[in-house]
């Protein structure tokens, strides 16, 4: 489904019913793609597998698609894949619009492929995407392998809260999630009633795992504690789709009393780096290579920070070789107490271009710097709003746990960092009302001017 327009319930439903039929008639492929993918983590290295498929990967690319065809000389004298992936230049989602037909293979099988889109939050408009069957088949293998690996059983209950593109309750099974029984609800334009109605439903489904973006799963605690209402079958939270602030991380899991399991990855190549019950997020080495770039995009050594650049190396047909995601990060080989060696990502807490904020005396400010001040109280939530070119809303939500004062001290670190409210045009608010992006992702910055 794309973020450039508003869904009906109907809508939604019947995609996701026409999901659900997929993953049935694929079910067979799934669990072997499950189960390779658990006989890779058993095994701990994955190192020469990776080494053929990326070789695989980029003989395809230089040979069946046309923006890569030219380097095919290049890529061939290369003594290792390494090597010949150097020979590849770093895209971004601006070349990929303007040049779809160019990165797509030739020939194009379509009934061996999708189209899909981006939600377009990040960056404003969906980007449109082909993937091949393979590619799909082998991420619901992973996410199949990687549930059984955190205890979640078959047939176990799900709920996904507050999803943006539902205004009701829906229920159905999802085959290549362990043919879990889930339910899924939004909560636009509803009245107290209907919210409290719904936070009690929750409790009669009896969820056993919560799966929903940061932001979404924030919300929810909300409405469970102005409900009254509490979940004590909840055993494991899964999150995906934002960054997940670690104070936020220790929020849900005291309020659910339940661990905190976090995804990282984009819509284009699924799931980039997923957590172990230590807390890791290891780089899903059977599918995806993960580089570490500069600002001249050279690769940078393990530890460095730098730009996150993705290959993903089962699409072949659109391959995604060397894509910017926008997020900053580092690569670690250190040792993890889980003991899977597969490479950690470090994901920092702000994107490589967060954004500016216009301030009342005519400046400009990195969104960082306004994060910055932030990250030193108890904040929940926060957004910032740009009304006007001149004036914004800085909206916060606190910790349950902060005291009265700490709307003050956060307008006085403000003025210490931007200037005085009159300087900044900027007018602190304290509300649980956000807004989001097509896809229902929280955004920091949102310009209205």
């Amino acid at each position: 489904m794309t973020g450039s327009r508003s869904w009906t319930d109907d809508e939604v439903k019947q995609s996701t019913l026409d999901h659900v039929h997929t993953q049935a008639l694929w079910f067979p492929r799934i669990q072997e793609a499950a189960k390779q993918y658990a006989t890779t983590l058993a095994a701990g290295d994955a190192s020469a597998w990776h080494e053929r498929r990326l070789a695989a990967l980029l003989d395809h690319a230089v040979a069946s698609v046309p923006a890569y065809r030219a380097l095919g000389q290049e890529v061939r004298v290369a003594a290792s894949p390494a090597q010949a992936l150097a020979c590849f230049p770093v895209v971004d989602r601006e070349i990929l619009v303007e040049q779809l037909v160019a990165h797509c293979s030739e020939p194009l099988d379509p009934t061996s492929a999708n189209i899909a889109y981006t939600s377009g939050t990040s960056t404003g408009s969906p980007l449109k995407f082909v993937v091949n069957h393979e590619h799909l088949i082998e991420t619901y293998g992973a996410a199949y392998a990687r549930r059984e690996q955190l205890g979640i059983e078959l047939h176990s209950r799900t709920l996904r809260p507050c999803q943006e593109i539902l205004q009701s309750w829906y229920e159905y099974t999802e085959p290549a999630h362990g043919f879990a029984h889930v339910a899924a609800f939004g909560l636009r334009n509803l009245s107290p009633d209907d919210r409290c109605e719904l936070a009690r439903r929750s409790a009669r489904f009896a969820p056993q795992t919560l799966a929903a973006l940061p932001s979404q799963l924030l919300e929810f605690a909300g409405l469970l504690e102005e409900s009254g209402v509490r979940l004590p079958q909840v055993r494991l939270i899964q999150t995906y789709g934002e960054f997940l602030d670690p104070r936020v991380r220790r929020r849900l899991e005291g309020y659910f009393s339940a661990a905190v399991v976090d995804a990282y990855g984009l819509r284009e190549v699924s799931t980039v780096a997923a957590q172990c019950t230590a807390g890791s997020h290891h780089v899903e080495v059977p599918r995806v290579r993960v580089e570490v770039v500069g600002p001249d995009d050279s690769p940078q050594p393990p530890g460095t920070s730098g730009e996150i650049v993705v290959t993903e190396l089962v699409n072949r047909a659109m391959p995604f070789i060397r894509y910017r995601t926008g997020d900053v990060g580092s690569v670690t080989t250190q040792e993890c107490p889980c003991g899977l060696d597969w490479p950690m990502l470090l994901i920092a807490d702000a994107r490589k271009d967060s954004g500016t904020l216009r301030l009342a005396n005519g400046h400009m400010v990195a969104l960082v710097n306004v994060v910055a001040v932030l990250r030193r109280f108890a904040v929940e939530r926060f957004q910032v709003v740009q009304r006007t070119p001149r004036s914004s809303e800085l909206r916060v939500w606190l910790m349950p746990d902060a005291d009265a004062g700490e709307l003050a001290r956060i307008q006085r670190d403000l003025k210490q960092e931007l200037g005085s409210p009159a300087d900044t045009g900027i007018e602190l608010v304290h509300t649980r009302d956000f807004l989001v992006g097509p896809g229902g992702k929280h955004r920091e910055l949102v310009n209205e001017s």
